[in-house]
Formats: C-alpha cells, sequence, structure tokens
C-alpha cells in the first residue's frame, strides 16, 4: 500500500520576530502535502529578486522557502498587481510525482472562480528548467492560527466558518475536484467587518474526476488516485481515504466535520501518534461534543455527528445540502430535516458489518509496519486570551459548577499539568484573577501570564518573570511549551508560530534545571 500522507513543514518562512498570530500577512495557497524540509541554506533566492518569470513577472521579495521550491511576492509587469509566485526548483524538475503534484494544484485550483477559493492565476515552465504557478497573493492567517489565538470560538462564528467552506466545496465538487487534504493549515481566514472570512487552499493532492479519461491522465496525476495509495493527513481524512479505498466528495464533508468539531472545541476529536491508532478512534466516532463545548445548538451537534459517520453513506449526500442545513442553522430555522421528523439519537459506531471492515482495514495498516507521517494539529499549541475578554468561559464554567472552587493549590497544578489546554488556560484565569494575588506563589503567576500571553513580548516578559522565581516547578509548564508545534503559522500555514520563544524557553529550562 502506497502512502502520501500530508506534512506539515514544507516550507520555512521568513518572518520578523515580534509578528504574530493574529496580524495580517500576505498568504496563498500551500505547496506540495508530501514536501518536506531540510536545511537548505536561502542563499539562491537572492538571485531570484528583480528577475522577471516568463516575461511578465518581477520577483521583488521571498515569501518562504523549501527544500524543492521558493514561494515570491511577484509584480504582473502588464496589470501591475501583486501575486504569490511558487517556482520548482530546476533540480526537481525531472521528479515526476512533484511535477504531478505542482500540475495538479494548477489545474485544479484554475478551474474554480470562487470567493472562498485561492485560485490560480497562470502556470507555465520555466526557461532551465522547473516550473511556476501564480496565484493570488491574499492576507489572513491560516485557521490554525486562528484557532490557537482564541480560548473559544463562538457556535455562531465557527457555524459562519462552515457556510463559506461548504460553499467552496460545492463549487469544487461541481467542477469535478475532489480536495483531499481539507485541514486548519489549508483555510486562509480574516476578519472583514469583523466577521471571519474564509478561503480554501492547497489543491495539490486533489482528485480531478477527468484525471481517469483522456491522454494526459498520467500527467494530471491519476497515478496518486489509484486504489492502495494514502493521501492524506492522518485525522482528517475519512477513514476510507485512509485505507486507500476510493472517495467521491463525501471524503471532503468528513474532513470538513473534523474542522468544524475543532474550531468549536478546540481540541482534535482524533489524535495519536500512528495512524492505526488515529483510524481505530474515526472507526468509533468522536467523543461527545458537548463534554468539550458547552451551548452548541441540537441542529449542529447532528449535523457534525453525521459529517464524522465511519462510512461515507451515513454522511450528507452533497456540500450543497451541508451548506443549506449551516445556513438554516446560521438563520437560526430548522437545519433541513424533514417536518415531523424525529432525529436520530446519539451514535457510537460501533456497527457489526461497518466494524468489521474496520477491523480489516487495520490489520492492513499494521501489516504495513511503522509509518512516518505528518505532524497532526498543534495539539499543544498555546490557547491565547484577549486582554480584555474577562474569564474565560471555561474557568467561568468552574466558577459557576456547584463543586466549591478549587483550592489554589488544585488550581497551580491544573496550572502545570492540565491534560488539556482549556483546563490550563482556566487554571491560569483563575490565578491571575484571584481576590488576593498576594496569595498566589510568584512562579505560578508567572506562569499563568505565560499561558495566556497573546504576543511574543508579553511571553518573553512572562519567561523573565519566570526565571527571576527561579522556582523550578515551572518546569512542567516551560517543557510543554518547548514541544509546541513547529508548522501552523505564516503564508501556507507551515512557519513556527513560536520560533521568537524557542531560545528563550531553552536557556530558562537550563536556568531552573540548575537550582
Amino acid at each position: 500500500m502506497g502512502v502520501v500522507l500530508g506534512r506539515g513543514a514544507g516550507y520555512r518562512w521568513r518572518v520578523a520576530e515580534e509578528r504574530r498570530p493574529g496580524t495580517t500577512d500576505p498568504a496563498v495557497a500551500p505547496t506540495l502535502a508530501a514536501e518536506s524540509v531540510g536545511d537548505k541554506s536561502s542563499s539562491d533566492h537572492d538571485a531570484w529578486i528583480g528577475r522577471t518569470v516568463a516575461g511578465r513577472y518581477r520577483v521583488e521579495s521571498l515569501l518562504g522557502e523549501g527544500g524543492m521550491g521558493l514561494v515570491f511576492v511577484a509584480e504582473h509587469l502588464a496589470l501591475r498587481k501583486k501575486v504569490a509566485l511558487k517556482v520548482i526548483l530546476p533540480s526537481f524538475s525531472n521528479n515526476e510525482e512533484i511535477a504531478t503534484r505542482f500540475a495538479r494544484e494548477a489545474m485544479a485550483s484554475a478551474q474554480l472562480d470562487h470567493p472562498h477559493v485561492v485560485s490560480a492565476i497562470d502556470y507555465g515552465e520555466l526557461d532551465r528548467g522547473g516550473a511556476y504557478l501564480a496565484m493570488q497573493l491574499v492576507g489572513g492567517v491560516t485557521l490554525r492560527e486562528w484557532i490557537n489565538e482564541q480560548v473559544t470560538i463562538p457556535w455562531q462564528e465557527v457555524v459562519g466558518i462552515g457556510v463559506q467552506i461548504a460553499s467552496a466545496l460545492e463549487a469544487a465538487h461541481r467542477a469535478g475536484v475532489i480536495h483531499r487534504d481539507l485541514k486548519p493549515e489549508n483555510l486562509l481566514c480574516e476578519r472583514r467587518s469583523g466577521v471571519p472570512f474564509v478561503r480554501l487552499t492547497d489543491f495539490g493532492i486533489a482528485r480531478i474526476l477527468s484525471d481517469l479519461d483522456g491522454p494526459d491522465a498520467a500527467r494530471s496525476g491519476a497515478s496518486l488516485t489509484q486504489v492502495g495509495v494514502v493521501v492524506g493527513t492522518p485525522g482528517y481524512m475519512a477513514p476510507e481515504q485512509a485505507v486507500g479505498q476510493p472517495v467521491d466528495p463525501r471524503a471532503d464533508l468528513y474532513a470538513l466535520g473534523v474542522v468544524l468539531w475543532e474550531a468549536l472545541s478546540g481540541e482534535v476529536p482524533f489524535a495519536g501518534d500512528e495512524l492505526t491508532a488515529i483510524l481505530g478512534q474515526q472507526l468509533v466516532g468522536p467523543p461527545p461534543l458537548g463534554s468539550v463545548a458547552r451551548g452548541v445548538p441540537e441542529s449542529l451537534r447532528r449535523l457534525l455527528e453525521e459529517l464524522l459517520a465511519p462510512r461515507a453513506e451515513d454522511r450528507p449526500a452533497s456540500a450543497g445540502e451541508v451548506l443549506d442545513r449551516l445556513a438554516a442553522i446560521e438563520r437560526g430555522g430548522p437545519a433541513a430535516v424533514a417536518r415531523g421528523a424525529a432525529l436520530p439519537g446519539p451514535k457510537r459506531y460501533q456497527v457489526i458489518g461497518g466494524w468489521a471492515v474496520g477491523a480489516v482495514a487495520l490489520a492492513v495498516l499494521a501489516a504495513a509496519g511503522a509509518m512516518v507521517f505528518a505532524e497532526g494539529p498543534a495539539l499543544e499549541a498555546p490557547i491565547e486570551l484577549h486582554p480584555d475578554a474577562g474569564v474565560s468561559s471555561a474557568a467561568a464554567g468552574i466558577v459557576e459548577s456547584e463543586d466549591p472552587a478549587p483550592s489554589i493549590a488544585e488550581t497551580v497544578e491544573a496550572l502545570l499539568n492540565g491534560a488539556k489546554r482549556r483546563d490550563r488556560v482556566a487554571a491560569a484565569d483563575l490565578l491571575l484573577g484571584h481576590r488576593r494575588p498576594e496569595e498566589i506563589p510568584g512562579f505560578a503567576r508567572a506562569v499563568a501570564e505565560f499561558e495566556r500571553g497573546r504576543t511574543c513580548k508579553a511571553r518573553k516578559k512572562a519567561l523573565d518573570a519566570i526565571g527571576a522565581a527561579g522556582d523550578p516547578r515551572a518546569l512542567p509548564a516551560l517543557k510543554r511549551a518547548q514541544g509546541w508545534s513547529r508548522r501552523g503559522c505564516r503564508p501556507f500555514g507551515l512557519g513556527d508560530c513560536h520560533a521568537c520563544l524557542r531560545a528563550p524557553l531553552r536557556d530558562a529550562i537550563k536556568a531552573l534545571e540548575r537550582r
């Protein structure tokens, strides 16, 4: 069984140290999903600055670089329009898989003219080998950053995001394109008049339904749609996709369900270090949404449950249906359920027939041996709180519960060792909002400030306070932060959100370990 799994670290980004998630940086569609970064020197990119590509694109500045290509801001000389110009280096021009994926991305995105899709503008061969792809240059951050920078996203906002993604998927499916790698890193988000505006990106592993027809099938990527070849990102791709079976548009709907579930809860529904473990969870179904997200209407919970059904035939039939139901929820009306029909009860998918297929799938995957696949989403990326937000909803839930308020010691323990991000944020809020701040240990207050920090500057200041306190009990929090994902930010969602903290974190840990 072939395995072509989505990777998270295809490009290395040049960003100013103090720029943080939430600011607007140019961003464009991601590149090859199976690409990996090495320690490639960036010395080559300077030769491109000022160069004219294909007689019409003047290269102005570097956006990012990877082991196989570069991405620039360029200007179309005739139109005086800025574009994102992605180039595959000549040294990789003879790599058929890279060429296929690059051509596929150009072909798929060029077929879509939709406000919620980052589209291709131009594609061609470079004079000295390699290829280029000109795309829209758009502002915003990835949905991964959007999720990470907020303690909670209101369900109404998540529904609005879902409406836009479903609209983009409907257009793609109508054009015969199945994305196959829908995830927060491949969605760009910016605020327009206070409302999230989302664009779908990265069609590098899309399935084009015409692939198997015509003389250009091999070049357009038919080899990437063969039965037994796995393409996608673990935890987001549907079970049938994870075992290399043929997929239809309902695989994208499954991924949409995962994205919306994650946006509502702040956590991924399926997590693990191995594809087999993740698939096993998917075959059972996600945890009850109510256990991780409060106040979500029943109609939305039911829709997500259907989207995350292990069997494709149990999911909604089309992106259009999902769009209609989300739009109805957004309006506050009935969610496209027949009048008088009873809603089904909650399901935990343990159907004999379906589970038998799942067991076979797990056996096939296990037989393939150990697999090295891309990092999943940033499970331990920090949750960041707006300074004016007051006590987070998670902390409010603790305070308003019937249980007595936790002691300071219990709250500090939750801050340092809480298994869930929301628990740690809630603990930080409680400590920082304590009516007797003098009773809070200095190191704990500094760790709480670090947990809540929204900017690199704020987190560095908190690290200084942790160092000044000199208490080794802060080490669990710092070591957890050291493991934060190195992807999910900047253009393409592949930059390190926490690059500015790596050295200070390392120094703070060393200092505390010496005490």
